[in-house]
């Protein structure tokens, strides 16, 4: 799984943005058990603020970052929108 992962942060066809807004996602689904999805939440600052973080580490990817840091930051944000909205995490 973490190939595909990998894989797909590697791609240069879709930016950063649309990449960490993937992860989030994909992490939102988890620990919601298919409940919800990103676009279910609010679009709030705590959002932007992680997805612009997420972003810089995607940036990174290719330089430095370690893979389990990128989906660490990305269940970390998923984690913090749940809770936001009520969810039990």
């Amino acid at each position: 799984m973490k190939t595909n992962i990998q894989d797909y942060l590697k791609n240069s066809i879709d930016g950063s943005r649309l990449k960490a807004r993937v992860l989030v996602n994909r992490a939102v689904r988890s620990l919601s058990g298919g409940a919800v999805c990103l676009n279910d939440l609010a679009d709030t600052f705590n959002l932007c603020a992680g997805l612009d973080e997420l972003e810089e580490l995607i940036d990174e990817l290719k330089n430095s970052a370690p893979l389990s840091e990128v989906l660490e930051v990305a269940q970390g944000i998923a984690e913090q929108l749940l809770e936001e909205e009520g969810f039990p995490v």
